[in-house]
């Protein structure tokens, strides 16, 4: 078990991720789990959760009104700027297939925070629940088809009036990253 936790740390380190706060609970969670899609930092002591279920048709949509409409269904989105959600992504990826994108959302009470590309084949790319008392925010890598509009979504006050918030970036692509 030591030799199989060092072999974690390791890999976190090599991943970029601070492994100077996570618990030997986290590390056995992560085992047990297996690394499921790219590797993420997410701020807080807790690891993410998966907000929607992983065959959940927003994952399948293949156009972003379709994948919004099957996320939020018929409540209202309301557009904020950079002093609500904080979305990093470059004007100029050279490589799609390593494009890094960094959220963090201060709108208080966030429960949910989804990614969606408008032009990667399935758009919705990205979706993480954070508990009551974490912040909310995350960094990843995705790969990006062409150059396209990089979205965040954000469920706030879930159960109560499911307040959906978005804002949007353009990034231009000069390598495509899905199968190209």
């Amino acid at each position: 078990m030591i030799e199989h936790r060092r072999s974690v740390f390791k890999t976190l380190a090599a991943a970029g991720l601070s492994v100077g706060s996570w618990s030997g609970h986290a590390v056995r969670a992560i085992t047990a789990l297996g690394w499921y899609g790219s590797a993420s930092i997410v701020r807080g002591q807790t690891l993410p959760q998966l907000a929607v279920p992983p065959r959940s048709p927003a994952f399948k949509a293949q156009a972003p009104g379709d994948a919004l409409r099957l996320i939020v269904g018929s409540a209202s989105v309301t557009e904020v700027g950079e002093a609500h959600i904080q979305l990093q992504v470059p004007e100029l990826a050279e490589n799609g297939a390593m494009v890094q994108v960094t959220v963090n959302s201060l709108i208080p009470d966030t429960r949910q925070i989804m990614l969606l590309i408008d032009k990667n084949p399935y758009p919705l790319v990205a979706s993480f629940y954070f508990p009551e008392g974490t912040e909310p925010g995350f960094q990843t890598r995705v790969k990006m088809a062409e150059s396209s509009r990089v979205r965040v979504l954000v469920l706030a006050s879930p159960g109560k009036d499911n307040r959906y918030f978005t804002t949007v970036k353009e990034t231009r692509v000069t390598l495509g990253g899905c199968g190209s």
